[in-house]
């Protein structure tokens, strides 16, 4: 089979053309394929918490609920302030991303070292927040009873 001249140029521009085309697909989605490569991760040793801004926050007399969002990373975490003396057991936070339910559970890390003021800082493992909208939702126990609370979406 002889092959022409015109047959390996066109070959060659298809070739290129399809490669041209599956790059320009790989850098438009990188911003979300990298975000997603986050999820379940935690914001402090991931490095995301250095470019973290608090995008939404609920408060109780008894604490401070935090939606926070990496610019960098484009992920999402909670962070739950309970104030001093108020605690008495296990503060949970997490985030849930609304299209499809995801969530970090109630595992989290306690912020240290602890603030002078006696307060209790905890957070959530990451979601990819990258095209899509999460909240922060927290639990926590009182001298005045259980609480719950959760922030607006972002």
């Amino acid at each position: 089979m002889r092959i022409t001249r015109r047959k390996v140029i066109g070959i060659a521009i298809s070739t290129v053309s399809l490669f041209a085309a599956t790059s320009a697909l790989a850098v438009s989605a990188a911003g979300t394929a990298n975000a997603a490569t986050y999820d379940y991760q935690w914001p402090d040793t991931s490095g995301c918490q250095n470019t973290a801004v608090t995008v939404k926050t609920t408060s109780t007399p008894t604490a401070l609920l935090e939606l926070r969002y990496s610019t960098a990373c484009r992920t999402v975490w909670g962070r739950l302030t309970v104030y001093p003396n108020a605690l008495i057991k296990d503060p949970q936070a997490w985030v849930v991303r609304n299209s499809d339910g995801a969530n970090t559970g109630g595992t989290v890390k306690v912020t240290t070292p602890t603030p002078p003021d006696g307060s209790i800082t905890v957070f959530s493992r990451m979601l990819n927040d990258a095209n899509v909208t999460s909240y922060a939702a927290a639990d926590w126990t009182t001298v005045e009873g259980h609480h719950t609370a959760h922030t607006g979406s972002y």
